[in-house]
């Protein structure tokens, strides 16, 4: 038979009538203490499974803790609790309760003495088994609280970020903790206790994943040091090029395709560093200075002996621009120009000295970037497994012109790298904490 609220609330009442004058009797000044806590206590919604209660339609929660073959948060399902309507009884003595899920699949709840057991192998205590008539799991917000429980582990789960194997070293116990004794920090019949417990976890937490980060940090601020260190390195060699001179004039070539006429003009008197070949595979590079020209040609001079060596020219039946050499007589075609702005044959050598000297610091950066890739790696920071994180440490000296956008670009990928870094772990506990709030806020 089903007791009735009102029947509780009378029973309630005389329990408080009888606190309040044992208090006053014994000359006590606890009083308001006494009836916090267990009007507190009485209030709850959530109660231990009396079969005499329950009416079809009423919420059945059960504790069965996590999944025993985890040892780790895994997945979306992650939850201790089950929840069930109660659907009516399957003996006449009240002892098998027909549940059903969220789902509509029924299942059965066995109650034996101070245990119970339900369809699929689990089993546990009574205690664990919680009843609620339907407002009352509304009025609590049962099914919301439940989901960000879910929501809780999934979070911890989802913290290793690409591999960030430190924060696994620290993550991972405390998801075993909590999984060990999970009515300590989701016990939703005592939230207050709950929460106490599950914030002093979190807290704990918290500290040692800021001194992982610390050190994680402190490894991509050395990282930026090397690229700042070496950015001036070469910037002061670059200074060291002499002022750009004026060209001597400049030669325009034109020549026809089966499609339209191509274009291309060339400058006179300066560098150049462009490959010569018949095909894609088998180019080589030539550097040479443009010293003069003609309407339809620009000749070359060796940089070792100041002869000149031979020409850029233009023809259809080419294929377009072709470099002859003067010796030989071979015509090769012409693919790949840059072009070195200084004065002169030995003003083109000393640039090219400078390169020379850029591309071993390039190196030598690379030498000195290589250890701290390799550290941050054996920690599992993500950005050290990145391709753009790896292509930084291993990049190669390419010309003066791209040095500055390239050089910048990778400092400000590493700055990038610390401030996400920082953004994440602060966004993770503000995230883990506003959770708490909606699983235990009343």
């Amino acid at each position: 038979m089903r007791v009735g609220n009102s029947v509780l609330a009378s029973a309630m009442v005389a329990d408080v009538q009888h606190a309040v004058l044992q208090s006053i009797q014994n000359g006590a000044t606890i009083f308001i203490d006494i009836f916090y806590y267990s009007l507190k206590g009485w209030l709850s919604t959530m109660r231990t499974i009396d079969t005499s209660l329950l009416a079809a339609g009423d919420i059945i929660l059960i504790g069965k803790g996590y999944d025993s073959r985890l040892d780790t948060f895994y997945g979306r399902h992650n939850s201790p609790y089950s929840a069930y309507v109660f659907d009516g009884f399957a003996d006449t003595a009240g002892h098998v309760l027909i549940l059903r899920d969220s789902a509509g699949r029924e299942s059965e709840l066995s109650l034996e003495g101070d245990r119970y057991s339900i369809e699929g192998g689990v089993s546990g205590d009574v205690s664990d088994v919680k009843h609620l008539t339907a407002k009352e799991a509304a009025d609590f917000g049962l099914q919301a609280r439940l989901m960000y429980v879910r929501y809780f582990a999934e979070k911890f789960a989802a913290q290793d970020d690409g591999g960030r194997l430190e924060f696994r070293k620290v993550l991972d116990p405390v998801e075993r903790a909590i999984i060990g004794d999970w009515r300590k920090y989701f016990d939703l019949s005592n939230v207050d206790e709950s929460r106490a417990n599950l914030e002093e976890l979190v807290s704990s937490v918290e500290s040692e994943l800021r001194q992982v980060a610390a050190v994680d940090l402190e490894l991509l601020e050395r990282f930026k040091a090397v690229l700042v260190d070496y950015n001036r390195r070469i910037s002061a060699v670059l200074r060291q090029r002499g002022e750009r001179p004026a060209l001597k004039g400049e030669v325009s070539f034109s020549w026809k395709t089966k499609y339209r006429v191509e274009e291309s003009t060339l400058p006179v008197g300066c560098g150049y560093v462009f490959s010569v070949g018949e095909g894609r595979w088998d180019r080589v590079q030539k550097v040479l200075y443009a010293h003069r020209a003609t309407g339809t040609r620009i000749y070359f001079s060796s940089l070792e002996t100041g002869e000149e060596v031979g020409y850029i020219a233009a023809s259809a039946q080419k294929g377009g621009l072709y470099y002859k050499e003067l010796e030989s007589g071979e015509s090769l075609g012409v693919f790949d120009i840059d072009f070195i702005h200084a004065e002169g044959i030995e003003g083109m050598k000393r640039h090219l000295e400078l390169m020379d000297e850029c591309a071993q610091l390039m190196d030598a950066r690379r030498e000195a970037l290589e250890p701290l890739c390799e550290e941050l790696k054996a920690r599992g920071v993500r950005w050290a497994l990145d391709m753009e994180f790896r292509d930084i440490a291993a990049r190669k000296w390419v010309n003066e012109a791209t040095f500055g956008r390239v050089s910048l670009s990778d400092i400000r990928e590493i700055e990038c790298a610390v401030n996400q870094y920082e953004y994440s772990l602060g966004s993770f506990f503000g995230e883990v904490r506003l959770l708490m709030g909606f699983i235990f806020d009343k």
